[in-house]
């Protein structure tokens, strides 16, 4: 009996290893972008047990100089956070990067104030469970560098000047709800200052119409290109969108 329950756990995790195999790395790191990102929309949401399912048992979490370990203790230091009707702070997912083996995985972005202003970076470290969902067991978090004011004319950098900003509509149902929050948006601008692209990084939450409202109204932006040195060039930022209770 010990042989075959031995057998069937070693079967079952070479079974899971060549699950992961079997995966691309942009297939993995975009599994772990979208956990990321659900994890910070419980924060949005105002979710706490929503939060703590995404919490691995033996979870690290750095708290200035303390560390919190395990999920008990985590739960308990971040409980006050989801108290209110607004979140304190926001964050999202810009950088992910996947391990070959895709077992663990480092996810890194922005911390953002409640109007939008970037007040630190995160860094989390996710692992693959054996039944496949992500859970976060590192977190740390630090302030935003502040390396001062650039003098525009030592680099001649131009940014994007929009002389057209189409309004963004109110979400009917968020307005219902009487709810309201910031979306943060990263566009990208072509050599002619249009946006060609666009993601949200973070959001009151998509359920709600804001990601949808933000991301129309920012695509139909017209915009002087970008130059550095009188050159035009392709450049991406960080928009950020207030919606406010008409």
């Amino acid at each position: 009996m010990k042989n075959i329950c031995l057998f069937l756990a070693v079967l079952f995790a070479v079974l899971f290893a060549l699950s992961a195999v079997s995966e691309t790395n942009e297939e993995l790191a975009l599994q772990v972008r979208d956990t990321e990102t659900a994890f910070a929309q419980t924060m949005a949401a105002r979710d706490f047990d929503g939060f703590v399912s995404f919490l691995s048992e033996e979870t690290v979490f750095f708290s200035g100089k303390d560390v919190l370990r395990g999920k008990t203790a985590v739960a308990a230091a971040w409980k006050p956070y989801f108290t209110g009707l607004d979140a304190p702070f926001f964050w999202g997912p810009e950088k992910v990067e996947v391990l070959d083996s895709g077992t663990l995985a480092l996810s890194t972005g922005p911390i953002y104030t409640p109007d939008g202003k970037q007040s630190g970076t995160f860094s989390s470290i996710w692992r693959r469970e054996a039944d496949g969902k992500w859970k976060i067991i590192f977190d740390k978090g630090c302030p935003a560098c502040d390396q001062g004011p650039i003098n525009a004319d030592d680099i001649k950098v131009k940014l994007p000047e929009c002389y057209y900003k189409t309004v963004p509509i109110y979400p009917e149902l968020a307005r219902r709800a009487r709810v309201k929050g910031v979306v943060v948006v990263q566009a990208v601008w072509d050599t002619n200052g249009r946006v060609t692209n666009a993601r949200v990084v973070s959001s009151p939450g998509k359920q709600f119409g804001f990601d949808d409202a933000a991301l129309t109204a920012i695509k139909k932006w017209k915009c002087n290109p970008a130059t550095v040195s009188g050159n035009k060039v392709e450049v991406y930022g960080n928009v950020t969108v207030n919606f406010t209770m008409p």
